[in-house]
């Protein structure tokens, strides 16, 4: 986020993140070159750095005075580009103090929006050719993963502890997205998913989790995670221990209310197989809409676009070809499957040429033509706020094309959220455009409606349709947060009418509190288990500790008894998150290397050991380990 500077000054901004760019205080941005940006890097993440270290590191194969040459006129050059100084200082040089970059306040900027700061540190570029250089920016491209990572796991939590599941689940799949081997996090989807009332999405989150494991890591899904699974199969309530009590309507109420006309509108669109798309802000009820549409259609398909997609081409269009390619009335041509297996890998091999999208998308057309009419009628897109512009800018065709306009297709974004490919298609002046549909808010009546629909024997509906309709504008995820945070005060009773309407819970205070309080013993051996993650054993806690098992009895019980952990691993992931937290990082990175150096002598998978060594800043270890993990694979 861009720092505050002082009212009327200059200000250059650096973009270090994604394609690396400067922007003037006045001007369009200046994309930089590759050392332009790694000296700019540096010096926001390393902060005052001497002149003559400089100037070798970005020159290793020029003389001492030619080195410094090139740093003169580079930065001449990146100050004419500015109209302002950029870096300042003699022999030891700094940004300028009007600079600012994108690596300052993390979390403040994925709090306004968890889809900003996409990309790598430094893009693309490459620095191979200079060894110590390439050194550093690998070190400082894997802390910029992690300073996101961390950032996004703390925000999910914080969302969820707060019950704000929809929100939490934006940054939890962006956390999937970023590093696919982190299972807690795949754990946290799955979660949210459940809570939102989408078991399907979250046992499909679950396979997504499976393959990411197997494939990167060559190991099944934990016990927790198979746990949580088989909650989510069984129905059960209460998934996540973190919830608490709760009713199960106030996790996905039992009926759609107040949408009656929205309904009788999507009706007559199917009949006349027109494509709809539903517009409103989040949490109106789009994704309830539409899903509760799909099932009563019956012959549907139901899909959603993550957050993510947008930097993955045809990422949405991928999973539609998935669902579609079981429901083919007769086998597909074989240019069709080639086609598409460019981006369905498991139909076949795909093509040598390079993508040519008309050619992709008139073998998604041919799909389309060859589905069975009678098991796909209807296919509903939801969240396409989210989607790829590859696959929105094939929609148009796609729901024209001979087979797709036989098929009704409903789709969802919020108002505020329209991507470009949507809004050009939905700007077309002719038929060919989709028929708009606004979702509103919940008027008095159609709140009583509802929260007589939930059925909770405290709450008088009609007393609190009023208080619930200025507080929440008639959204209703926030009437069902604001229920469940109602409820787990115990003021949903006609005695809470006339007071302030309570905030969610956070969980992450109750759960730092709660690690404060255990004795010491028993949270030395929760932070081991924290850093050890997914290897963490009995055995390996009592040989970094410096114990036999029997020695770390007691405390494991202590924090069984404290609900911190159950079995081989923390009871939820908000616990497991806290613990980790606490541990400064200079001590992780030591703990690190001792649970490297034992799971070596437990003959440890090479690819768990490596990523314990790296987190060490024992690269060369790392390496080998990497390589031989990279061996056992071929």
């Amino acid at each position: 986020m861009a720092q505050t500077r002082p009212a009327g000054r200059p200000c250059a901004s650096l973009r270090l993140v994604g394609t690396p760019a400067l922007v003037p205080p006045v001007g369009e941005a200046v994309a930089l070159e590759r050392k332009d940006a790694a000296l700019l890097a540096l010096l926001a993440t390393a902060g005052a750095t001497p002149r003559a270290g400089l100037a070798a590191l970005l020159w290793p194969d020029v003389d001492a005075e030619g080195a410094r040459n090139n740093l003169r006129q580079r930065l001449f050059r990146l100050k004419r580009a500015a109209g302002v100084d950029v870096v300042a200082g003699g022999n030891v040089v700094s940004l300028a103090d009007l600079v600012v970059h994108d690596l300052a306040a993390l979390p403040v900027r994925l709090a306004a929006d968890p889809q900003a700061l996409a990309g790598e540190l430094l893009g693309a570029f490459d620095y191979s050719d200079c060894t110590e250089l390439a050194a550093w920016v690998d070190v400082a491209r894997e802390q910029w993963r992690a300073a996101l990572r961390d950032a996004l796991a703390e925000i999910a939590a914080r969302l969820e502890g707060e019950r704000q599941i929809a929100q939490a689940l934006a940054y939890a799949q962006r956390l999937v997205c970023v590093d696919p081997l982190l299972e807690h996090a795949h754990r946290r989807v799955m979660r949210l998913y459940y809570l939102l009332g989408e078991r399907s999405a979250a046992l499909a989150a679950y396979e997504q989790a499976r393959v990411a494991l197997e494939r990167g890591l060559g190991v099944p899904p934990g016990a927790e995670t198979e746990r949580l699974a088989e909650l989510i199969r069984s129905g059960s309530a209460s998934a996540s221990p973190a919830l608490g009590p709760s009713s199960p309507a106030l996790l996905w109420p039992p009926r759609l209310v107040g949408r009656e006309p929205e309904w009788a509108a999507l009706a007559d669109a199917t009949v006349a197989r027109r494509s709809v798309l539903v517009r409103g802000e989040a949490g109106i009820g789009k994704t309830r809409l539409l899903s509760d549409f799909a099932a009563h259609h019956g012959a549907a398909l139901l899909m959603a676009a993550r957050p993510g997609d947008v930097h993955l081409p045809h990422a949405l269009l991928s999973r539609l070809v998935r669902r579609l390619a079981p429901h083919t009335s007769a086998p597909l041509a074989d240019w069709v499957t080639r086609e598409l297996a460019r981006i369905a890998p498991e139909l076949g091999p795909a093509p040598v040429a390079p993508l040519d999208p008309l050619r992709l998308q008139q073998a998604a057309s041919e799909l389309l033509a060859q589905r069975r009419a009678g098991r796909v009628a209807l296919i509903a897109l939801d969240d396409l706020h989210f989607a790829d512009d590859a696959t929105l800018d094939m929609l148009p065709s796609l729901t024209t094309a001979p087979g797709g306009e036989a098929i009704a297709w409903l789709m969802s974004a919020r108002s505020g959220e329209m991507p470009t490919a949507l809004g050009r298609w939905c700007a077309a002046q002719d038929t060919e455009g989709p028929l708009e549909m606004t979702l509103g808010p919940l008027d008095d009546a159609a709140i009583e409606a509802f929260l007589e629909s939930l059925a909770l024997p405290e709450l008088d509906a009609a007393a609190w349709t009023a208080p619930l309709a200025r507080h929440t504008g008639g959204n209703p995820l926030f009437i069902l947060e604001t229920l469940r945070a109602m409820r787990a005060e115990g003021s949903l009773s006609r005695d809470g009418l006339g007071t302030g309407l309570p905030a969610p819970l956070n969980i992450g205070q109750l759960v730092a509190r709660r690690l404060d309080q255990l004795p010491a013993p028993a949270f030395k051996l929760a932070r081991v288990a924290a850093i050890a993650g997914p290897d963490f054993s009995v055995a390996l806690a009592a040989a970094v500790l410096g114990q036999d098992a029997l020695e770390i009895a007691d405390a494991w019980r202590q924090l069984e008894a404290a609900q911190v952990m159950r079995e081989r691993g923390f009871a939820h992931d908000l616990i497991h998150e806290a613990t980790l937290r606490s541990v400064p990082a200079a001590i992780a990175k030591v703990m690190h290397g001792e649970i490297a150096a034992q799971l070596e002598a437990q003959g440890a998978a090479a690819a768990r050991i490596a990523q314990h060594w790296f987190e060490a800043g024992e690269f060369a270890r790392a390496a080998d380990c990497f390589e031989r993990s990279g061996h056992q694979a071929q």
